[in-house]
């Protein structure tokens, strides 16, 4: 029987290669060996790590990996919450798995997974926002809601600049994307 690797894994198994070889100076230039490595440290519980590792580096849309990247990220936007839920086992062993805590958030999975294109959502700064959400949890929580779906329904909770959204595709609005930045370089507290 032959034995088949995905891209992924195969791109992982490369890059650590790579990265004990070579060292961490040279993977940490490229963005599939970044991105490895900001996995593995998630694996070892190094989740502070692993999201430094993604924020300091500079990906480009050429080298490949932007699927694995975003859903990496977002990953580690579950990890923010307080804890992680799935009592029926939809997709881990655990009943309840605690988490970093930055966000006073719970995120419980679902047996359906949700994918809706979404108009008209209220961001901060009075934005109107559209893109879609997919995901297969559902995050309830004392956080302030910071997004919120055309039906009033929260779609993002946060503090200062502390903030996570099941809105993909925010970004693609220039007045918010301009009004976060603007924020982030004046270094305000909150957006």
């Amino acid at each position: 029987m032959q034995k088949t690797f995905n891209k992924t894994a195969l791109g992982l198994i490369l890059c650590l290669v790579m990265l004990l070889c070579a060292g961490v100076a040279l993977t940490a230039k490229r963005d599939d060996c970044t991105l490895a490595y900001s996995v593995l440290c998630t694996v070892n519980g190094e989740y502070a790590r692993a999201q430094q590792l993604l924020l300091a580096h500079r990906f480009h849309t050429y080298e490949g990996g932007e699927g694995y990247l975003t859903q990496h990220h977002a990953w580690l936007h579950f990890l923010m919450g307080r804890r992680l839920l799935d009592p029926h086992h939809y997709k881990y062993t655990f009943d309840e798995e605690a988490m970093l805590g930055l966000l006073d958030v719970d995120t419980v999975f679902a047996a359906e997974p949700v994918f809706t294109r979404l108009r008209g959502v209220s961001a901060p700064g009075g934005f109107l926002l559209r893109g879609f959400e997919t995901h297969r949890g559902m995050s309830d929580g004392n956080e302030p809601v910071l997004f919120r779906r055309e039906d009033g329904s929260p779609i993002g909770f946060g503090h200062g600049r502390l903030w996570a959204t099941y809105l993909h595709r925010c970004f693609d609005d220039a007045g918010f994307r301009r009004h976060v930045i603007d924020a982030v370089r004046l270094q305000r507290a909150s957006l």
